[in-house]
């Protein structure tokens, strides 16, 4: 990702764990947490990171974890 935004590739960039997330969001049964920052005329959209103190921390960020079945509808 480097790379591309060195060469003014794009002005929005994001992994493919958070594109995912956004695409799905409506239907997610966890809530998450993303961070979006700005700068030199580009967006930055990633999870947002966990602190120390959180480590362990039932309301941490889902995205730091693998769910499955995450949105189905057989629980």
């Amino acid at each position: 990702m480097r790379e591309l935004i060195d060469n003014n590739v794009a002005d929005v960039f994001t992994t493919d764990v958070v594109a995912a997330a956004m695409m799905v969001m409506t239907k997610s049964n966890y809530s998450f947490d993303l961070e979006i920052r700005k700068g030199d005329g580009k967006i930055f959209i990633d999870r947002r990171q966990a602190d120390d103190e959180d480590e362990g921390n039932k309301y941490s960020n889902i995205m730091n974890y693998n769910t499955v079945c995450e949105s189905s509808v057989d629980f």
